[in-house]
C-alpha cells in the first residue's frame, strides 16, 4: 500500500537527487526488479537558497525551515527500505525512519500531507513563537497561535536552553506537528523581552496612539506635528512582531497595532493582516466564559476594529461596555468618546484621502 513516511536525512538538499536516481533506476529495470517509484515532498526545496542555516533559524520560524531535515516519501515500506540502504551504502549521505512515540516508523496521513504542502507552499507562511523570557525553560510547551492548524495539535516543546554571552538565546525545540515530532530544532532568540518591559512596550503606544488619533480627528496638527506624529507612528508599528504571548496583554497589544495601521494609512496588506488577527482574537474571546477580564479586552478589540473598518456595530459594543462598566482606563474612555464626535465620522471618511 503506498503511505506517507517520514525520513530524516543528514543531507536534505541531496535528498531530491538521491530519490531522482532511484526512480530513474527503477524505471530503466522495472522488468528485472520489483521495486517501484517513489513520490516525495522535501520542505527545504522550497527555502530561497541562501536565506536561512539549518542549525541558526530566526526568530519567526518558516515551517520549511523548522523542517530542513526531514523529508517525506509514499510508497511500499519495501521500496522506501531499498532506497534508505542504497543511499546510506554508496554515499556519505544518511537517511532514516522517524519513529513516532510507540517506536514505529512515523506515517503522515493523506489529509495531513495535503495540509502540509499547501503551507508549506506559501512563500510568506511563518511560525511566530510567543516567547517572553519567563518561557525560556526546558520542558515548557508553547502552543502555536495559528488557526491554520484545524486540529490545534500543533505545538513547540522546548528541549535545552543555552544563554550567550551577548545576549541572545540558542534554544532547541521539538515541534509537535500532526501528531508527530520534529526534534532537533535549533532558533537562535534575540531580544527576547520579559513580561515587565511588553507591558511598557503597550502602555508607551497606548499614550501615544490615543494622543495621536485625538489630535488628527481634532484637526489639532501642524506640519510639524504631523512629521513627528508619522515617525512615532512608524515606531510603534516597528514593534508589531515582538512575541507577546497569548492573553490580555497580546489582544491589547493587537487593538492598538490595528490602529497604527490605520493612521498610517498603510492600506493593503499591512492593515489587512493587523484585522485579520484582531477578528481572531474576537472569535476567541467568543468562546470564553464570560469574565471581567475578557469583556475588556473585547472592548479595546471592538474599538479598534470601529477605527479601522468604521463599522457602527463595532462602536455601538465599545460604547455598551463603557455605559455599564465605566471603565477605569482613561484611554479607552477618550478612544470611546472620540469615535463618537462627527468629527471623528468625518475624519473616518471624507477626510480619509487628505491625510
Amino acid at each position: 500500500m503506498q503511505t506517507w513516511y517520514v525520513l530524516t536525512t543528514s543531507n536534505p538538499k541531496r535528498a531530491k537527487a538521491h530519490l531522482e536516481r532511484w526512480n530513474v533506476m527503477v524505471e530503466s529495470k522495472k522488468e528485472y526488479f520489483s521495486e517501484n517509484s517513489i513520490d516525495s515532498f522535501i520542505p527545504c526545496t522550497f527555502i530561497d537558497s541562501g536565506m536561512y542555516e539549518p542549525d541558526a533559524l530566526q526568530e519567526k520560524l518558516s515551517i520549511r525551515s523548522a523542517l530542513y531535515r526531514y523529508l517525506f516519501v509514499r510508497g511500499e515500506l519495501n521500496d522506501i527500505s531499498s532506497l534508505i540502504s542504497a543511499v546510506n551504502r554508496n554515499s556519505a549521505d544518511r537517511m532514516f525512519f522517524l519513529k513516532n512515540d510507540q517506536n514505529r516508523k512515523a506515517t503522515i496521513k493523506q489529509s495531513d500531507m495535503d495540509k502540509l504542502i499547501a503551507l508549506c507552499s506559501e512563500g510568506e507562511y511563518t511560525l511566530d513563537l510567543p516567547l517572553s523570557a519567563k518561557d525560556l525553560k526546558a520542558g515548557n510547551e508553547i502552543p502555536l497561535p495559528d488557526t491554520l492548524f484545524e486540529n490545534g495539535n500543533a505545538t513547540y516543546k522546548i528541549v535545552d536552553v543555552v544563554r550567550k554571552k551577548n545576549g541572545t538565546y540558542k534554544v532547541q525545540l521539538e515541534l509537535n506537528l500532526f501528531n508527530l515530532s520534529f526534534k532537533r530544532l535549533f532558533v537562535t532568540l534575540h531580544d527576547v523581552p520579559d513580561d515587565t518591559r511588553l507591558g511598557e512596550i503597550v502602555a508607551t503606544a497606548q499614550k501615544k496612539l490615543v494622543d495621536i488619533f485625538c489630535r488628527r480627528v481634532n484637526d489639532k496638527q501642524t506640519n510639524a506635528t504631523k512629521a513627528e506624529d508619522e515617525r512615532t507612528l512608524k515606531t510603534i508599528f516597528s514593534d508589531r512582531a515582538l512575541p507577546f504571548p497569548p492573553g490580555a496583554m497580546r489582544r491589547h497589544f493587537l487593538a492598538l497595532m490595528l490602529i497604527c495601521a490605520h493612521l498610517l494609512n498603510s492600506g493593503g496588506q499591512e492593515k489587512e493582516t493587523q484585522k485579520k488577527l484582531v477578528e481572531r482574537e474576537l472569535a476567541d474571546i467568543a468562546q470564553l466564559r464570560e469574565s471581567k477580564a475578557a469583556t475588556d479586552t473585547r472592548a479595546y478589540l471592538h474599538v479598534a476594529m470601529y477605527i479601522a473598518t468604521r463599522e457602527p456595530k463595532y462602536r455601538e459594543h465599545a460604547k455598551a461596555y463603557v455605559r455599564e462598566h465605566n471603565p477605569a482606563s482613561p484611554y479607552l474612555r477618550k478612544l470611546v468618546s472620540t469615535c463618537s464626535k462627527r468629527e471623528a465620522l468625518k475624519f473616518m471618511g471624507e477626510k480619509t484621502s487628505m491625510q
